[in-house]
């Protein structure tokens, strides 16, 4: 089994955080402060980001199940865009593990289609494009359309471009791999199985995952709860930080 890089510090109930597509788990350095002063914070690069390696399975279920040596017994799972998908489907595979989720700027399905909104094929297919010829840049402008539409302190997207690669950089590979499944994945009818409360929270601005899914979303599963903040984008935890919080805070005691 390839060894997965993870940190766990403070103390309280247990969460976990998943970072998205082409970042790694220093994004979570936004709001893992606060979360720590109430809860156990286990923060994880996914499988070929970060400090983790690659593995071979580069797949939805291969993910997941390399998750499974370093998840805590029982805990609140919290996903950002792809990581959110990733935490839905550890969820399902693995109930006894996961007591809430919750799934930022997230959806169960990427791409749009005749009943659900989401993102035309092209804007993946022009990632994966730009990646095998402008590598850098690509990952640069996948970073600043996170907060397409909202404002944001320059030190934050600074900060951005600053530690992107400081973990050295994601090969394409991997890259795209990860883009081949926010393509393909559909939990929609899957999520009917889910075994405990999920929380969706959607930014209205998001360029990417449509705030409009929020009633499709409740429609899927009894325990499904989705909240739209009206100023933010797909990075929600960065530029509304307090009321997202909040939003974490209110969902997992309730």
């Amino acid at each position: 089994m390839k060894k997965l890089f993870s940190e766990t510090f403070g103390q309280g109930p247990e969460i976990v955080l998943l970072h998205g597509w082409g970042i790694h788990s220093g994004i979570w350095q936004f709001i893992a402060a606060s979360l720590a002063e109430e809860f156990r914070v286990t923060i994880i690069d996914l499988p070929g980001f970060g400090r983790s390696e690659m593995i071979s399975n580069y797949t939805l279920e291969g993910i997941v199940a390399s998750l499974l040596t370093i998840a805590p017994s029982k805990a609140m799972w919290l996903g950002w865009s792809l990581g959110g998908l990733i935490a839905t489907k550890f969820a399902l595979v693995y109930p006894q593990l996961v007591n809430k989720l919750i799934c930022v700027a997230s959806t169960p399905k990427f791409l749009k289609c005749d009943d659900w909104p989401g993102m035309d094929i092209s804007v993946l297919q022009k990632f994966n494009e730009q990646l095998a010829s402008d590598y850098e840049t690509t990952l640069m402008r996948f970073l600043l359309l996170q907060f397409y539409g909202v404002n944001v302190d320059k030190k934050i997207v600074k900060w951005l471009g600053s530690n992107l690669f400081l973990y050295g950089k994601p090969a394409v590979a991997v890259l795209n791999a990860a883009l081949d499944i926010l393509s393909k994945i559909d939990l929609r009818d899957e999520l009917q199985n889910l075994q405990c409360p999920a929380l969706y929270i959607l930014g209205k601005m998001d360029a990417l995952v449509p705030s409009r899914i929020k009633d499709k979303l409740t429609d899927l599963h009894a325990d499904i709860r989705a909240v739209v903040l009206p100023h933010a984008s797909h990075a929600p935890f960065i530029t509304d930080g307090k009321t997202f919080l909040s939003e974490v805070r209110r969902f997992a005691y309730e």
